[in-house]
């Protein structure tokens, strides 16, 4: 990684893919911006120093983990 200036934004974009793509923007509504095209989520997580961008992280991936868990689980999504 290289050198970070002080005042420099931090950004990850992660795309997943999932058949329940809606479901999961909307539990992420509220929490990063995010993008659903088809069966594709697309989100952005940015911040200015690199220990709240994990935290933004860790956040955000229980937040889907949970998404997931609740469609599996009640026969919506995923795998049983």
């Amino acid at each position: 990684m290289k050198g970070l200036k002080k005042n420099e934004i931090i950004s990850i974009i992660l795309t997943l893919h999932h058949d329940d793509a809606e479901s999961l923007c909307a539990s992420l509504k509220t929490e990063v911006k995010h993008n659903n095209s088809e069966n594709s989520l697309s989100l952005e997580i940015s911040s200015d120093n690199f220990s709240e961008l994990r935290g933004k992280w860790n956040s955000i991936m229980r937040v889907l983990i949970a998404s997931e868990q609740t469609l599996t689980s009640s026969g919506i999504g995923g795998e049983q």
